[in-house]
């Protein structure tokens, strides 16, 4: 038990160590796309499109169409959160139609997670805390576990891009079922979840395609170990956040005191993510990216 314990922390100070370290790349790191027409990247944007649309049938019939414009404010805020993650991708940003798949995936990751959850009857606060967050990160990390397979996906950098992708492709149709079954609409909750407690998903489903983006730049394929590493940590930060709300309520009774730590929970998650990317574009300007040497 103990030799187990210490090579989990030296794998953690070593991969501490390499973050912001010159390590020799996989040849992934340098592999190039092939350049899609035109008119495959218009089927892949209509298809992501699709897949929302039908995704939002299934899950809400025709109440999305009825609210609209409150469908509409609950994909504002993840998006634009989502653009600021994928500007920080300045030396190989990843393609339109690609992120927007990824988008699309991430909503649609929410119909296998709701049946689950139905099926385990997630309504205790047990479960809210701890089998929500396992479900969810899953099946929202699925994608780009696909996605890694592709050329277009070199690194941890692009792994970022990919999860915070399929996170908030989640979070918008979460958004609008608590906006409208949950909040009944009313201003202020309403904003605060549109805009404030939708950028978690993100965050969480960010550190999977971070860590499959590891596997990539190490082993030159996204691995199955990489995986469940960094889907087990995104599902400790949900359970954090998720946990942190049960437990403040449970204790405060005040919706304001309940906030307040949550909040404090993404801030801290940001904070890591931040430092993530910063290593990662690190490893870029090593690998020669700066200079010419991305894969674009």
């Amino acid at each position: 038990m103990n030799k187990n314990k210490s090579h989990i922390l030296s794998n953690i100070a070593s991969e501490a160590f390499y973050m912001y370290s010159y390590i020799p790349p996989a040849p992934a790191v340098y592999e190039k796309p092939r350049e899609p027409s035109i008119f495959i990247k218009f089927v892949f944007l209509i298809l992501s499109v699709l897949i929302v649309i039908v995704t939002s049938i299934i899950v809400f019939t025709y109440t999305w169409i009825e609210n609209i414009e409150v469908y509409l404010l609950s994909f504002i805020a993840p998006l634009l959160y989502l653009q600021l993650i994928w500007r920080r991708d300045k030396y190989e940003p990843e393609p339109f139609f690609y992120v927007a798949l990824a988008v699309a995936l991430g909503a649609f990751s929410v119909i296998p997670a709701l049946i689950v959850e139905l099926i385990l009857d997630v309504d205790t606060l047990f479960s809210v805390a701890i089998v929500a967050p396992l479900t969810e990160e899953f099946f929202k990390g699925i994608p780009v576990f696909w996605l890694a397979r592709k050329r277009e996906f070199n690194d941890s950098m692009d792994g970022i891009v990919y999860g915070f992708a399929s996170g908030v492709g989640f979070a918008s149709l979460e958004n609008f079922s608590y906006i409208v079954y949950v909040y009944r609409k009313a201003i202020i909750p309403s904003l605060l979840r549109a805009f404030l407690f939708s950028i978690g998903h993100g965050i969480y489903t960010s550190i999977t395609g971070y860590a499959v983006g590891r596997s990539k730049e190490k082993l030159n394929e996204p691995t199955l170990a990489y995986f469940i590493g960094g889907y087990i940590v995104a599902s400790l930060w949900h359970a954090l956040y998720n946990g942190t709300i049960v437990m403040s309520f449970l204790y405060t009774k005040s919706v304001t005191l309940t906030l307040l730590p949550s909040i404090a929970v993404d801030f801290l998650a940001l904070t890591v993510l931040l430092m993530l990317i910063k290593g990662a574009l690190r490893r870029e300007e090593n690998w020669g990216y700066d200079k010419g040497l991305a894969p674009k």
